[in-house]
């Protein structure tokens, strides 16, 4: 599985075109989530962990499986990835019980779940298949939002519609370079081949035997692209990463006017409060069940989210001529 793992694929020894397109979906694919889910691991940090607790497996656990479950075993606080048990749910959708488990296979155990209210009403203790029974050793499972979704899925759909987009400009390009379709005798096809490769690793000086190639027996059809297409898909891409770090509520999103205009300070951040708004509602979750686990432990655990670069605020912002990016007007 590439997930969490090393790879090095040599695309030059690929002698089959469509697999080697393909190979290169998926490594675009590969790197493009990678990078991603980077920054959604980055999104925030939980401070005061006991020492016992890995705070990147409890980030990757409400990552990838939209919670992470805090018990005690042996007198040490642990964090490990859980899913509810066979008791299932209680009235409200609270599981009851979970099994958590390891990374590498060797440890999973059941454990009873604190349920809010549990303690003044029994029947929250009861799942579809049993009752949870009340103790000092229950854990406590920590879910990152509200939805209990978890936002791996925004990372697999981003990482997708971007890396789809990053191909596109890459074809495109290609198009660009050599803009025809070359149209000739079967007999010629493994010649035209093999000097259009030697054009593709940009080689300029290409010698070709007319006891080979006989360039009366072949054509080329010119192919209609556009420099706007590629202009269009960067733009795409752009668009895309700023509404996957508005979603991540990491980054102070920036409208830029592409014409090279001058906009006030109101317009470059117009993203801004969409961006805390979903920041601020993530680490509101997390510490409402991190404090239902201080109670629980009697840990003074806290989520608080990364530092935000947030551009300066001035009456009129312009932009960089060279890359396109919002700069201050003031020394």
């Amino acid at each position: 599985m590439w997930y969490n793992s090393y790879f090095c694929i040599p695309l030059d020894k690929s002698k089959n075109r469509k697999k080697l397109a393909k190979m290169e979906n998926n490594i675009l694919f590969i790197t493009t989530f990678m990078r991603l889910l980077s920054d959604a691991m980055n999104r925030y940090t939980i401070k005061n962990t006991p020492e016992t607790v890995n705070e990147r497996v409890m980030l990757e656990s409400l990552l990838v499986y939209g919670n992470t479950t805090l018990f005690e075993q042996n007198g040490n606080m642990l964090a490990l990835p859980s899913v509810p048990s066979g008791e299932g749910f209680n009235l409200y959708g609270d599981p009851v019980s979970a099994w958590v488990f390891s990374r590498n296979g060797l440890f999973n155990k059941h454990v009873d779940l604190y349920v809010e209210g549990g303690a003044d009403a029994s029947m929250l203790n009861r799942g579809t298949q049993g009752i949870a029974i009340p103790s000092d050793k229950r854990g406590v499972m920590i879910w990152e939002n509200k939805t209990r979704f978890p936002f791996i899925n925004t990372v697999i759909y981003y990482a997708s519609v971007i890396s789809d987009t990053l191909r596109t400009i890459d074809v495109d390009r290609r198009w660009l370079k050599r803009p025809f379709i070359p149209v000739c005798e079967e007999s010629l096809v493994p010649s035209i081949t093999k000097m259009f490769d030697e054009m593709t690793d940009n080689n300029g000086i290409i010698p070709v035997s007319t006891g080979v190639l006989d360039i009366d027996k072949f054509d080329l059809k010119p192919v209609d692209v556009s420099p706007d297409i590629v202009k269009s898909a960067i733009e795409l891409v752009e668009w895309y990463e700023n509404k996957y770090r508005e979603l991540c509520g990491t980054d102070s999103n920036t409208q830029v006017d592409k014409k090279g205009e001058n906009l006030i300070a109101d317009e470059v951040h117009v993203n801004d409060e969409y961006t805390d708004k979903s920041g601020d509602a993530l680490i509101e979750c997390l510490n409402h069940y991190l404090e239902l686990a201080n109670s629980q432990f009697g840990t003074d655990m806290k989520a608080e989210r990364k530092e935000v670069t947030d551009n300066e605020r001035t009456e009129n912002v312009s932009r960089d001529s060279g890359r396109g990016l919002p700069v201050s007007n003031n020394d």
